[in-house]
């Protein structure tokens, strides 16, 4: 019994320095995996996602009903102020601010060709 027990031993010992040796080599590898990924990309930024507001559904209304309501309601805006209204109150909240303001900028100068808003000297958007 005693020299089986020593065989046990001997291979437990030999089986943790192999799986000492690997876990090793793996954190090497993953430590210059890291640093070249430090070295050829660059940090991606969050994307801002507001909250939708308690009052109002604007998940259902389409950016240029959502702006004319913003619109109506506040008055003469510029397109960051009536883009982060818009997407506060929940229209089209998950996505990018960007692509939402050239929506709306998009239905805003369409409409403002047919006479349904304009914009002042100083940028602001207004209800006709």
């Amino acid at each position: 019994m005693g020299d089986l027990k020593q065989l046990i031993k001997a291979a437990r010992s030999r089986r943790n320095a192999t799986i000492q040796q690997a876990r090793e080599h793996y954190a090497q590898t993953v430590r210059a995996l890291q640093k070249a990924a430090r070295k050829t990309s660059t940090r991606r930024k969050r994307h801002y996602r507001p909250n939708p507001d308690q009052g109002g559904d604007f998940s259902k209304l389409n950016t240029r009903e959502a702006a004319e309501s913003v619109l109506r309601e506040l008055g003469p805006l510029t397109l960051v102020e009536i883009t982060v209204e818009v997407m506060r109150r929940g229209c089209r909240s998950g996505e990018n601010p960007r692509v939402v303001a050239n929506a709306i900028f998009c239905a805003l100068r369409y409409h403002e060709e047919r006479g349904r808003f304009s914009r002042d000297g100083e940028g602001r958007w207004s209800i006709q």
